[in-house]
């Protein structure tokens, strides 16, 4: 895609079914819907690293997402609830 990727929504759930990433999945379609250049980015898709506070920042998958994050004009992330 040639067009620059001015907002991101993440889905953070491990489940596919949650709400949130049905409510992410939405926020995805409705951007798409109004011209709005964005990604889905779903982290169950993603091989990431514990975070450590220390060495994580360093690996390939957090590299990209940083980067991403940094160029991104808005960010809407879903994340689930557990009472």
């Amino acid at each position: 895609c040639d067009r620059m990727v001015r907002y991101l929504v993440f889905s953070c759930s491990l489940n596919s079914e949650s709400h949130s990433r049905i409510l992410a999945e939405a926020a995805h379609t409705r951007l798409s819907e109004l011209g709005k250049p964005n990604e889905f980015i779903d982290l169950k898709d993603k091989s990431l690293p514990y975070c450590d506070g220390d060495t994580t920042s360093d690996h390939p998958h957090i590299q990209e997402l940083i980067t991403k994050v940094k160029a991104a004009q808005g960010i809407l992330i879903a994340t689930p609830i557990y009472n």
